[in-house]
């Protein structure tokens, strides 16, 4: 079976959003200066969380800041081992995204905990 589109037609059209370059070859050093700020960002209310008051939510806090970490150093460690492309930009991608979900539902469940005051 033949594929009866002109050439024209064959080509990827540079308008889609999936056809920018910037997506395909990017180093990937804007997941991980992004991810550093949202660590940042986050490491606010989690520690104020464990300084501050320290009740119910202090292991959910903990679990939510130590997962958020590992999921950054995932970030960091996806360019040292995958290979340049839109697979690596994806696993970074979907390592962030994760990470902004943990970090929300996380905090979510700590500020509900914690104005409960379930268990302390």
């Amino acid at each position: 079976m033949t594929d009866s589109r002109s050439p024209s037609e064959k080509r990827p059209d540079p308008t889609r959003m999936a056809n920018q370059p910037a997506l395909t070859t990017s180093s990937g050093a804007v997941w991980i200066i992004v991810g550093a700020l949202f660590v940042l960002a986050s490491a606010y209310p989690l520690s104020a969380l464990l300084v501050f008051e320290p009740g119910a939510a202090f292991p959910l806090a903990v679990a939510t800041a130590a997962t958020i970490l590992v999921l950054y150093v995932l970030i960091i460690l996806t360019p040292l081992f995958v290979r340049r492309g839109r697979r690596r930009l994806r696993m970074m991608a979907a390592f962030f995204i994760a990470m902004v979900a943990l970090a929300v539902v996380g905090l979510v469940a700590c500020v509900a905990l914690q104005s409960a005051g379930i268990g302390g």
